[in-house]
């Protein structure tokens, strides 16, 4: 396994890496607020990732355990002969959203699109569009802060961090928007998504007014969500909710009941292929007009 020296800027954080975790993202940024390196073992860990600790791990299967130290050091141990790139998506995924909740900031499982100081979070279970959906509103003319992750910084609002300027992409959402899907690189060898770089002016931080929990369904349909069905949605999608250790599901819960009432909560339908994508792109950009 080949790994170097890498340096970056992602959510308010300077992170030095011994993986490579965001192509053609590298920045000089010294002293490192986070660093990752890869271990040949850990010692000492307790599976089942809390909110709280100061030392916490999480396991991937078939790619690396994950621990995570004071919101400083993010240490993974390969699971066998995996490859750099997995590695770098464990690190870059599970690894800095642990350091981030360590950090006091939340996180969702979704993209970020944003208008000035306004942004909005579009957020919703794999494969269901997320990344395409916020390309989409990106090409128009919006910023896209994230994709796949979102981070907030709590400060009287939530603020949406921006993160890698780049989006991960299905081949047939890349040609749908323009890109030809052989001219760029996978994820990892055995995942078929693909890297592609979006253009355009990025705010540092907008504050989060919206955030669309999508679901796939027949018709494209925008809705209000009660309070209790918003916070559910929000529990529900929180980055790593599935890693969660039982002991910290109150933690989450707890965290974002005391943010809820800072933004709104609606719900998307979105119907699977790109008939209504650009409507419901179309529908983003509204979300997001200055009130």
């Amino acid at each position: 396994m080949s790994v170097g020296a890498h340096d970056y800027e992602v959510f308010g954080l300077r992170v030095a890496s011994e993986l490579p975790l965001w192509p053609g993202q590298e920045t000089r940024a010294a002293p490192p607020d986070v660093e990752v390196r890869i271990a040949a073992q850990l010692h000492g860990t307790v599976r089942g990732f809390t909110l709280t600790g100061e030392d916490t791990t999480t396991v991937i299967e078939g790619a690396a355990t994950v621990r995570v130290q004071s919101g400083r050091l993010i240490e993974l141990c390969p699971t066998g002969a995996v490859d750099v790139e997995t590695l770098s998506v464990c690190a870059a995924g599970a690894g800095l959203a642990m350091a981030c909740h360590q950090r006091g900031l939340m996180i969702i499982h979704g993209s970020c699109v944003a208008r000035g100081d306004r942004a909005l979070c579009i957020a919703g279970h794999s494969g269901v569009g997320k990344s395409t959906l916020a390309v989409a509103v990106a090409q128009r003319g919006m910023s896209l802060l994230s994709d796949g992750m979102t981070v907030f910084a709590a400060n009287g609002a939530l603020r949406c961090l921006r993160g890698p300027r780049m989006a991960k992409l299905w081949p047939d959402s890349l040609e749908h928007l323009g890109w030809e899907p052989t001219r760029t690189e996978r994820v990892t060898p055995a995942f078929d998504k693909r890297l592609v770089h979006v253009d355009g002016s990025v705010p540092s931080e907008s504050r989060l007014t919206t955030v669309l929990i999508v679901k796939s369904g027949d018709e494209l349909k925008l809705e209000a969500s009660s309070p209790g069905a918003s916070l559910m949605g929000l529990v529900k999608h929180a980055y790593l909710a599935e890693h969660l250790a039982e002991a910290s599901a109150a933690d989450l819960l707890e965290a974002w009941a005391r943010v809820a009432g800072m933004f709104q909560v609606r719900q998307l339908t979105l119907p699977r292929g790109f008939s209504a994508l650009e409507r419901a792109a179309q529908l983003v950009e509204a979300q997001l007009e200055p009130r």
